[in-house]
């Protein structure tokens, strides 16, 4: 079940998707998947879609010459500013900033899709390796 949501989440990331959309799509009720989400990945069904946004948006910081605002619209945010707190609140500096320091560091931004069960929010480990 969880895994089918992991998947969908990484394939539609930039769309407005929903805990009701997903759970349309597995065949599970949104108060089930959401219960079951939380206790199988230690995140919020929201926490994680912003999670992953945020890791595609670190990496199109780092490999391409984007504008922020572009970076959160293919991102799947619909604001530039909740983007912006997203970033800060999850990285811990603010998307300019980030791409300001990464590209003075050469580093590849790797990333797995979709992000494993056990892989937990580790953007900022990612970001202490530049």
């Amino acid at each position: 079940d969880i895994e089918n949501a992991l998947r969908y989440v990484a394939k539609n990331y930039s769309l407005a998707i929903t805990l009701d959309d997903v759970a349309a799509e597995i065949n599970l009720s949104p108060t089930y998947l959401s219960k079951k989400f939380k206790k199988v990945t230690g995140l919020t069904f929201k926490e994680y879609v912003n999670y992953i946004r945020i890791r595609q948006a670190c990496q199109m910081l780092i490999t391409t010459d984007d504008n922020i605002t572009k970076i959160a619209i293919n991102c799947g945010f619909n604001s530039s500013n909740y983007f912006k707190d997203c970033f800060r609140r999850i990285v811990g500096i603010s998307p300019r900033s980030f791409k300001k320091q990464a590209s003075n560091h050469s580093y590849e931004f790797h990333t797995e899709t979709p992000v494993t069960v056990g892989d937990r929010l580790n953007v900022l480990d990612l970001f202490q390796k530049l």
